[in-house]
């Protein structure tokens, strides 16, 4: 019985890997190279393909391992094709064959809608093939499919709306500024980026990035929505931070400096709601303050703090109180 039983479980093994392989072909065993994209301190790290017992061109030369690959690839057999190209890359990786056949396989994997997979193929392509490969092809692609990527789900199901992909999108934009931080689509890239951590609730890491956006691309046409995109994050931490003064400071700052520059953009109104916003919790801030020390009897710093508060906030729905409490406060004589 208990021999029977150990029998089912390998063969449920057997047959679950079967159904978890990519690829309807069944190549041979040393056709698949099945990493996943790694995703290492906020960037790609990739392996370099070198030679290997089990990664062996089956074709000599270069040329006609080439050759060998490209018809597995015409015949529709899609994993072999990638494999033989991966062992060519394996056996010769200085090969002037070898960045074409990464590319290829780069491709291959796009085309079949392994998305991080492909991303990865052209980031070995960038590392290890420098020069050797029309590079705006690459960076291209490596866009397309983060954008793939950031608008896709995974595991939806019986109407459920899946799980979203941004954090591997997130490294991939990343990536693609590092890659090329002169592309014209390099500030679009690193708006994404930080737009994506905005989703995640991660707002100081979008602000630092949108912060980083502005300095690197400082004549970007996407800086004013770079710009007011901070002060959305910096308004959603007043309201996670309510008793931070700095956030506040901070949020109402940006805010004047976005409706100076910026009188008729679209997010005028808004930007003006958080400045009022802003500007508003930090008079009642500041009120408080002076209200706290003409509570404990400390007449000349009520004053002072009073005084102070209108030179700030003399608009201030606590100015009259402010003023009146002076007056007396004067009257009464100055109580240390």
């Amino acid at each position: 019985m208990k021999f029977k039983l150990l029998q089912l479980l390998v063969i449920s093994g057997l047959v679950a890997g079967a159904c978890t392989t990519g690829y309807a072909q069944a190549p041979s065993q040393n056709y698949a190279d099945e990493k996943e994209v790694v995703f290492e301190n906020g960037t790609v790290a990739i392996k370099q393909k070198l030679p290997s017992f089990f990664k062996k061109a089956k074709m000599k030369p270069p040329a006609k391992q080439l050759e060998y690959a490209e018809n597995f690839l015409k015949n529709g057999k899609t994993r072999a094709g990638v494999g033989a190209l991966n062992d060519l890359i394996h056996t010769w990786p200085a090969s002037q064959l070898a960045p074409k056949a990464q590319l290829m396989i780069a491709l291959e994997y796009e085309k079949l809608g392994k998305y991080e997979r492909a991303f990865n193929e052209f980031q070995y392509l960038i590392n290890y093939y420098p020069n050797k490969f029309p590079y705006d092809v690459a960076i291209k692609h490596q866009m397309a499919i983060a954008n793939e990527v950031r608008t896709s789900r995974r595991w939806r199901f019986l109407g459920l709306p899946g799980i979203s992909n941004a954090d591997n999108s997130i490294v991939m934009y990343n990536q693609i500024v590092q890659n090329a931080p002169n592309w014209d689509q390099a500030p679009m890239a690193e708006l994404y980026s930080c737009m994506l951590q905005e989703d995640n609730g991660n707002y100081e890491g979008a602000i630092a990035g949108y912060e980083l956006l502005m300095q690197q691309f400082p004549d970007s046409k996407r800086i004013p929505e770079a710009k007011f995109r901070r002060l959305y994050c910096l308004h959603k931490l007043t309201k996670i931070y309510k008793r931070d003064k700095q956030v506040y400071l901070q949020s109402m700052e940006a805010s004047a400096e976005f409706i100076r520059d910026y009188p008729t953009n679209e997010n005028i109104e808004e930007a003006k709601e958080y400045y009022a916003d802003s500007k508003d919790t930090l008079a009642q801030m500041s009120y408080e303050v002076a209200a706290f020390y003409d509570k404990q009897k400390k007449t000349t710093a009520a004053i002072i703090t009073y005084q102070s508060f209108l030179e700030r906030f003399p608009d201030s729905k606590y100015s009259n109180k402010a003023r009146k409490r002076i007056v007396k406060l004067k009257k009464q004589g100055h109580k240390k």
